[in-house]
């Protein structure tokens, strides 16, 4: 197709490519950040690299993160094919994240230009009532879209290849499917199936394209119904494969009722329907809001950045008014195949599937659902602009100028604030402390985003070049995790890093507090088990260098009963009940620590002084020298 086009669009094409690079090259060097832990530093298949592929297609999406513990939204999540691009990067250059955000940013590049054939397929250059029409408004939407603050989640941010994927691909397959000709030939259809196929891979939200490919051929084919008849069994195998696939692999998924009930799983736990909906409406006049003015912009929408509403709010009527009057013109102007009409049931569709109402996605919003509607928008004013420029060259002081100079002109206005908003908010993504730090000024009624933050701290406190700021760091960390559980105080997580930092601070019944009320919201926590036992073994270490050797079993009992193969905490426990005469109690704890760790030598030191104390000095000098021989550091 490329060898067909005029000389000025390839020279459109290799511009609008450009552009994409250059523009999201600021994020070239960046870390790995927020979700990149799930899907690639973190998640034991994608680190196999090539021999990590066969699990990532067997398996849930996030099982390579979560192992069987894995707890999802209902369904469960089928979306492999970005990770195995992430498991091939690994085989050929480890982890490097630079590799990775060059193909988020040439896959988003790519996006542009195919973005510009596509819509010069469906705008033919001499289409309208201006020569040039459709040639221009293909290019100021590819512009647009490459340009969209609201893009920068997705492109960089390296997780966001399933969204990259799933559009890059769908669109791909509405080029083949849409292809010039009579008929449809069987390997344009195939290949247009398998790319459909793929982009479901990507990520669910492909779906709509199930739809969105019949549609467009109505609206742009003039053989419209005879190309969907012949059309319609390879989108559906399409569909249907991809289904077939997702349920061996995830079986029926889980039912709402297996999983945690926590708003951070359902935004929408604990409100009302008609609140729920009227919050969903809400959120879908928010997106509008954002494509036309994207400021300020968050990478995190959790529960309670966006409050319940109800349905007397002027922003749910104004938003479900809005909804309903697109919708309504839209389908008006369905049999005249009006090209507005098709942006409007473009955006509708492809914004279902992520939009909270079949299906609760488990955020009440996210900039990166508008990857795909967003077209649709960029199109939309493409379309407007193209008239402005009209209007100005004949009412206005471009007389002098062609339209097509005159929209060109005009639309800087709107790609300018769009390129320095997007290159002001590439930095946030550096990494996970900049990102959080940056958005918690939006953001600062989510829990989960002031939980991040505060762990996120925590990391930062334990870097050696940050030593002398450490307690400052700590401060600030605890004051984010107790603001997360204000918000809501079910967040298990935000208890444990509490627990933690008062376990720094040395203070051990603040810790000892925390973790209990982690372990009230999740009872079959082991990690938090393990931290509230070592919180234990040290508070009863300190008991015992105090001289408060009962206070001091006590505690040792209880860290031991929890967690009993440390073989430390042992030799601690021992060493208690020996200065309280119970030599009997200490020899047991001795030897359950050698029996945990036979080369441990404090237990053989003080199995040795327990039986010289007992008057059984043989035995006591055997198990001196035994620990002596494993470290003669001991010996006096």
């Amino acid at each position: 197709m490329y060898k067909r086009l005029h000389s000025i669009e390839r020279s459109h094409l290799l511009a609008i490519i450009l552009f994409g690079l250059v523009l999201y090259a600021p994020s070239l060097f960046h870390e790995y950040a927020l979700d990149d832990e799930m899907a690639i530093t973190g998640n034991t298949f994608t680190r196999q690299g090539l021999f990590g592929i066969g699990p990532l297609l067997a398996t849930d999406t996030w099982h390579g993160f979560f192992g069987e513990d894995v707890k999802l939204l209902p369904g469960g999540r089928y979306r492999p094919l970005s990770l195995v691009t992430f498991a091939v990067e690994q085989s050929m250059f480890g982890g490097n994240p630079t590799v990775s955000h060059l193909l988020n940013i040439l896959i988003h590049a790519l996006t542009g230009g195919l973005i510009y054939l596509l819509l010069l397929s469906l705008f033919p250059p001499n289409a309208g009532e201006r020569p040039d029409q459709g040639r221009v408004v293909a290019l100021l939407a590819a512009v647009i879209f490459l340009a969209h603050p609201l893009h920068t989640e997705v492109v960089a941010n390296i997780k966001g290849r399933d969204e990259l994927l799933a559009l890059i691909l769908a669109l791909a397959a509405l080029m083949l499917f849409l292809a010039p000709g009579l008929r449809l030939s069987p390997l344009r259809a195939a290949g247009g199936s398998l790319l459909l196929f793929l982009a479901i891979l990507a990520k669910e939200n492909a779906y709509a394209f199930v739809a969105i490919i019949p549609l467009t051929a109505w609206f742009f084919r003039d053989d419209g119904p005879k190309r969907i008849k012949a059309l319609l069994p390879w989108v559906g195998g399409s569909a249907l494969l991809s289904l077939a696939l997702r349920f061996a692999v995830l079986g029926g998924g889980g039912r709402a009722a297996d999983l945690p009930q926590s708003i951070l799983n359902d935004p929408f736990l604990g409100m009302s329907l008609a609140g729920k909906y009227a919050t969903i409406m809400h959120t879908l006049g928010r997106y509008l809001l954002l494509l036309v003015f994207p400021h300020p912009l968050t990478h995190d929408y959790y529960p309670r950045t966006i409050p319940e509403m109800s349905w007397g709010h002027w922003s749910v009527i104004a938003s479900l008014l809005l909804y309903l009057g697109a919708l309504g013109w839209a389908l008006w102007k369905f049999r005249s195949r009006c090209h507005v009409s098709w942006l409007v049931l473009f955006y509708l569709i492809s914004l279902f599937t992520v939009s909270n109402i079949p299906f609760t996605v488990g955020t009440a919003m996210g900039e990166r659902f508008l990857y795909m509607p967003s077209l649709a928008f960029c199109c939309a004013a493409a379309l407007v602009l193209y008239r402005c420029g009209d209007l100005a060259r004949r009412f206005g002081p471009l007389a002098r100028l062609t339209t097509a100079t005159a929209a060109l002109l005009i639309a800087l206005v709107v790609i300018v604030p769009y390129c320095l908003k997007t290159l002001h908010r590439i930095p946030a993504w550096k990494d996970n402390l900049t990102l959080f730090s940056t958005d918690i000024a939006v953001s600062d009624q989510s829990a989960k985003l002031q939980n991040a933050l505060g762990c996120e701290l925590l990391i930062e406190s334990a870097r050696p070049e940050n030593a002398s700021r450490r307690q400052e760091i700590l401060d600030r960390a605890g004051k984010h995790l107790r603001r997360a559980v204000e918000i809501y105080p079910g967040h298990n997580q935000a208890w444990i890093g509490l627990g933690d930092i008062s376990y720094l601070a040395g203070s051990y019944a603040d810790a000892l507090g925390h973790y209990d009320r982690a372990l009230a919201v999740v009872p079959d926590s082991t990690d938090t088990r393990l931290r509230k036992a070592q919180v234990l073994a040290d508070w009863g270490k300190v008991a015992f260098s105090q001289g408060q050797y009962a206070e001091a079993r006590e505690r040792l009992r209880k860290s031991v009963a929890m967690e009993g193969e440390n073989p430390d905490s042992w030799v601690a426990l021992g060493a208690a009940c020996g200065k309280l005469g119970l030599t009997d109690e200490a020899i047991r704890a001795f030897q359950r620590a050698i029996t945990i760790d036979p080369r441990f030598a404090p237990a053989y030191l003080n199995l040795g002084a327990a039986y010289s104390h007992r008057g059984d000095r043989e035995r006591g000098r055997q198990y001196f020298e035994q620990a002596y021989r494993l470290d003669p550091s001991l010996r006096p």
